[in-house]
């Protein structure tokens, strides 16, 4: 569990923190949530899939075909793949929502990183005028844009939602040792997305929820991308 604290100039102004190393701290992560920019780049790399949580679902890179395996992660934390979720590259920093309403948006750092200290040949979270330093700035830029991309996939989710286009993804994996059956991810309903009405498609490509289907179908082919690897990692064992 990330221990997350709201970067204030009374607590971090004389703090530093490092450029991330790797992506040990991924390593467990079979599944991965992302924005809505980054799906062109995400799909055609790895499985697109979604996720359902309290009753809302959620875009996800699939990395894994095991519960805290991410097969995208060596040994040594280096990052195997051609494209890396954004949340990761964001790494110790993320937006939170501050207040009843959740409007209000704060910059975090995980303090349980390993990431934050005071070296001198670290960067600064202030300048010497008390401001976000230029790193800092263009960080937040970066997680602004990612947090306005959650939203939009979270909406684009929920008109699928409303027209009932998700169904379990039954995947079967067949090893050597037999077939592992993979649980908990869902994808478009493809036979009840082509039985939309003309006016629901229209909608659909007005709001930018066409791609969204298309690119996670199309993504699907992935997963037997990541069954090689596996089975290849688990031969090297």
């Amino acid at each position: 569990m990330a221990n997350l604290q709201a970067i204030s100039k009374e607590h971090y102004a004389d703090k530093k923190w490092k450029l991330n190393p790797g992506y040990l701290f991924a390593a467990k992560d079979a599944v991965c949530p992302i924005v809505l920019q980054e799906l062109p780049n995400a799909m055609a790399n790895m499985p697109i899939a979604f996720m359902l949580s309290e009753g809302k679902y959620y875009l996800a890179a699939v990395q894994g075909l095991a519960p805290q395996t991410n097969l995208f992660v060596d040994a040594n934390g280096d990052w195997l793949g051609k494209y890396i979720p954004a949340s990761y590259r964001t790494y110790p920093f993320l937006l939170a929502s501050a207040g009843e309403d959740g409007k209000n948006l704060v910059m975090c750092v995980d303090e349980d990183s390993g990431l934050v200290g005071g070296d001198e040949a670290d960067q600064p979270f202030f300048n010497e005028e008390g401001e976000f330093s230029e790193q800092m700035q263009d960080m937040l830029k970066f997680l602004s844009e990612g947090y306005s991309g959650r939203l939009a996939a979270v909406r684009i989710c929920a008109q699928l939602q409303e027209h009932n286009l998700f169904t379990p993804w039954n995947l079967q994996i067949q090893y050597e040792e037999g077939n592992h059956a993979i649980e908990g991810l869902y994808c478009i309903d493809e036979a009840a997305f082509n039985k939309l009405s003309d006016e629901v498609f229209i909608e659909f490509r007005k709001t930018g929820a066409l791609p969204v289907v298309y690119s996670q179908l199309l993504s699907m082919q992935k997963i037997s991308n990541l069954a090689d690897v596996a089975q290849a990692r688990a031969k090297s064992v």
